[in-house]
């Protein structure tokens, strides 16, 4: 290890500090938050240098950190960094005081493959499901509602680094003829729905491309020609896509650029793109559906219609104009408030609403709008229309008439 008596490091200053100890490295600037790297978490480790010249470790551990090689306890905390994970210190040293933009790569976590690609057995099921590789095998449908997915015993949630809610699966799961150990899905919010993203990152034992040209290859093989669609593969950056009937299968693996890092592995997404119609029929509710009062809505205004994210969501109700306007109809014999677009409707129990809102947009950078939204008893707001800025404020007597509910106009704000 070269040190600061042979002049390599650079001098210390002030402006900062930085400290390692078994789990960390924690470092900031002087008057502000500290911040920290997780060193069990730790993929890759850079050195990067600007167009000023300026310095800076970078480590990534989930999340992206810059640690200025000037800040004081630099040279001891990248000295047991070193040490620890064997950094290349000749290309720390040879690059640290050179002029313009540099971008090395000083160590990669390798060694640990977690995925496998099976020979022997084959399997043509990629359509159908995933495999679970519990004692007692577990086949999952794709078309299996969220609520039956995550009440399995082979299931556990808990968050990523950014802090979205996953489920995880205690074992690992083969899909068609690979076997997955780290598969991980979003929750859902729509229980009747199936899981619509599974996600995992593959990692081959020398944490390179190979993971991609790996998947590529059985994939390749797996799937039919006309269900292959190779988006693009550049210098910094390769995308290839496969259909399973409705189930998509993307890989992307993102080599070293300008912008980005290489990640050393191959991100895989399977998405579920198929249409379940039957999610948007009310069929309990239409049978007995009493439009007693109804509020027609110019036409340009829409209703919410992914029904994948809110179960509230069902079709326009055939009660109402085939082809007709957006409405408000109010049904007093079942206790029910409903919203409906042109195609895409959502209800309420009048008991269950506090309160309607209309929050105005105003355009800057975005093009603005308007969004009415039900207010719940427990203040939970759902957005039931969305129209231009302003489109709604003409109703605002007539819904507090119609509904009977506050009708609560909120401060507008900019579309930044």
């Amino acid at each position: 290890m070269k040190n600061s008596n042979q002049g390599s490091f650079p001098r210390e200053t002030m402006k900062g500090h930085v400290s390692v100890d078994e789990h960390y490295v924690t470092w900031g600037a002087h008057n502000k938050q500290e911040k920290r790297a997780c060193l069990g978490q730790l993929q890759y480790a850079y050195l990067l240098v600007n167009k000023r010249g300026e310095a800076f470790l970078f480590l990534f551990d989930d999340h992206q950190h810059a640690i200025p090689v000037h800040f004081q306890g630099f040279e001891q905390t990248y000295t047991v960094l070193s040490e620890r994970f064997g950094f290349d210190d000749d290309a720390f040293f040879d690059h640290l005081h050179q002029p313009g933009a540099e971008k090395i790569e000083l160590w990669r976590r390798r060694g640990i493959q977690n995925y496998r690609v099976l020979d022997g057995e084959q399997y043509d099921d990629y359509d159908l499901g995933f495999e679970i590789q519990s004692p007692d095998k577990a086949f999952v449908g794709w078309d299996t509602p969220y609520k039956d997915v995550a009440a399995s015993e082979h299931v556990v949630f808990g968050s990523t680094p950014y802090q979205d809610s996953v489920g995880k699966f205690r074992h690992p799961v083969r899909v068609g003829n690979l076997i997955l150990e780290n598969l991980t899905f979003y929750r859902s919010g729509n229980p009747e729905a199936p899981v619509f993203h599974f996600y995992t990152q593959c990692f081959d034992s020398t944490s390179t491309a190979r993971s991609y040209e790996d998947l590529k290859a059985l994939f390749s093989s797996d799937f039919p020609a006309q269900d292959q669609h190779l988006l693009y593969e550049r210098a910094d950056q390769k995308n290839h896509d496969f259909d399973a009937a409705g189930i998509d299968f993307n890989i992307v693996y993102t080599f070293d650029n300008h912008f980005q890092f290489d990640g050393g592995c191959t991100s895989l997404q399977i998405r579920n793109r198929r249409q379940y119609p039957a999610l948007l029929v009310d069929a309990e509710y239409e049978e007995i559906l009493s439009v007693e009062q109804i509020l027609p809505l110019p036409r340009a205004i829409s209703a919410p219609s992914d029904v994948n994210d809110n179960p509230r969501i069902k079709r326009r109700p055939p009660q109402l104009p085939e082809n007709g306007p957006p409405v408000i109809w109010v049904d007093r014999k079942n206790g029910i408030l409903g919203f409906s677009d042109q195609t895409h409707a959502l209800r309420f129990d009048e008991s269950e609403v506090a309160a309607i809102s209309i929050q105005n947009i105003f355009p800057a950078k975005g093009s603005g709008g308007a969004e009415l939204s039900v207010v719940l008893t427990d203040q939970t707001p759902t957005t039931v229309f969305y129209g231009k800025c302003y489109v709604f404020d003409d109703f605002k007597d007539r819904l507090a008439a119609l509904l009977n509910k506050e009708v609560i106009r909120e401060t507008p704000y900019h579309d930044c």
